[in-house]
């Protein structure tokens, strides 16, 4: 016995989660039904209906990145070097544009682990007799 079933197809939607350091910014596409591409202050976004343009919180150095290249795959990871070396608050300088964009792309960003650079406190190293409590 055959049944007839509908062809349910579920749109994937395009995603960027970006981290950051005081240098660079890390960007980690999938452009999956919609187009992304980058300049130095810009991020673009194209659909089969419309294009956006999106200024970026900053200006970022594109460096040896083959902008071509980038709007050909589906995902791609790039680091770029920031133009001010200073954390940026969000990845685009509007963000009331992110409401109408929810359509298109999600944005989200992802707080790196900074257990790396940990400092432990003096006082726990050293006891106050000034002898060494085993942490060094």
């Amino acid at each position: 016995m055959m049944v007839n079933s509908e062809h349910v197809t579920s749109v994937i939607p395009s995603s960027i989660v970006w981290t950051q350091t005081m240098e660079s910014i890390t960007l980690q596409i999938n452009s999956n039904h919609v187009q992304v591409s980058l300049s130095e202050k810009c991020l673009t976004l194209s659909d089969q209906s419309t294009t956006i343009n999106l200024p970026l919180f900053n200006r970022v150095y594109l460096g040896k990145y083959d902008i071509e290249q980038m709007t050909m795959t589906n995902q791609i990871i790039l680091t770029l070097e920031k133009e001010c070396m200073k954390y940026w608050p969000h990845l685009l300088m509007q963000q009331e544009e992110m409401k109408t964009l929810s359509s298109l792309i999600e944005i989200n960003y992802r707080q790196q682990d900074n257990s790396l650079y940990d400092t432990l406190d003096f006082d726990t190293v050293i006891s106050g007799s000034g002898e060494k409590t085993g942490l060094e």
